[in-house]
């Protein structure tokens, strides 16, 4: 409890790259729940924080996104992914290397798990075979 206790107490303190290595930290620790992770990936929603995530802060929150669609189900980090896009687009020119890395690899994640389910649900389909 003592960081979703931490964290809770300082939302109003925190800067949008705050929020986001706090909604990293929470995945990679897996603390805190869907309903942490709702009320860090609304506060990132927010028009003014959105248009002051940087490029390092924006890769982070992806990521995570994507590393919480195993834990958390898909709904919650799929719309965060969603909503984060046009800044990706936005700010693409200015990413480093392994920024560049970490939001592709989030997005393709994001996407294999949905391109599978949708080719199995279909009747009589498989998922697709590699090689």
């Amino acid at each position: 409890w003592p960081f979703e206790e931490h964290a809770g107490r300082r939302l109003k303190e925190f800067t949008p790259q705050g929020f986001a290595l706090v909604l990293h930290a929470s995945v990679r620790l897996r603390r805190g729940g869907a309903s942490f992770f709702e009320v860090l990936a609304s506060q990132l929603r927010r028009r003014r924080c959105q248009s002051q995530l940087q490029p390092p802060g924006l890769a982070i929150v992806c990521s995570a996104a994507a590393e919480a669609i195993p834990v958390l189900g898909s709904e919650a980090p799929m719309r965060l992914l969603r909503d984060m896009e046009p800044n990706c687009r936005r700010l693409c020119s200015g990413f480093t290397p392994w920024q560049v890395v970490w939001v592709l690899t989030a997005f393709a994640d994001a996407a294999a798990p949905a391109t599978v389910v949708t080719a199995a649900g279909e009747e009589g389909a498989r998922p697709p075979r590699l090689g």
